[in-house]
């Protein structure tokens, strides 16, 4: 049950309001003032955060070492998180990480995110040219026992 009104903060009332939001209002929202801006961005790391908990035991610290190699997220999960207002249930992660640093990502999958090792594929005969012309060097798959699936490019 929710306290009075007169009772919540000002942020707290915030938080309570950007929970509700979907992205276009939220991306409009977070231009009223700072607290307001600070509130979104809180909103969206927790949604990101909880978007990921399926796939990886450690959201946050994945997120940084995300950050730090200039790795983005993509498939289903980005889908889900752009789309808040319409419930989804991503069973596949797919990260896209540059040509020069997939490794720091698959280190840090292997050794701190609680999956089974990851397991190369190779591109199929008919693949060869599209993975080329993306710039996609190998393709790692790690998988849960919960049956989520990484796939880092």
């Amino acid at each position: 049950m929710l306290p009075p009104p007169d009772i919540l903060s000002y942020p707290a009332i915030l938080k309570r309001v950007v929970f509700f939001l979907d992205m276009p209002t939220l991306r409009l929202f977070r231009h009223i003032n700072e607290a307001a801006s600070l509130c979104v961005s809180d909103e969206l790391r927790q949604s990101l955060c909880h978007l990921l908990t399926p796939f990886v035991s450690q959201p946050t610290a994945f997120l940084d070492v995300l950050h730090s190699v200039g790795g983005v997220i993509g498939g289903d999960v980005a889908v889900a998180f752009f789309l808040r207002d319409i419930f989804l249930h991503p069973s596949l992660l797919e990260i896209f990480a540059p040509i020069d640093e997939p490794f720091p990502i698959h280190d840090h999958i292997n050794m701190h995110q609680d999956v089974e090792g990851g397991r190369p594929l190779r591109p199929l005969l008919g693949q060869v040219a599209l993975w080329s012309s993306l710039q996609v060097r190998e393709v790692v798959t790690f998988t849960k026992t919960s049956g989520y699936t990484i796939r880092v490019l």
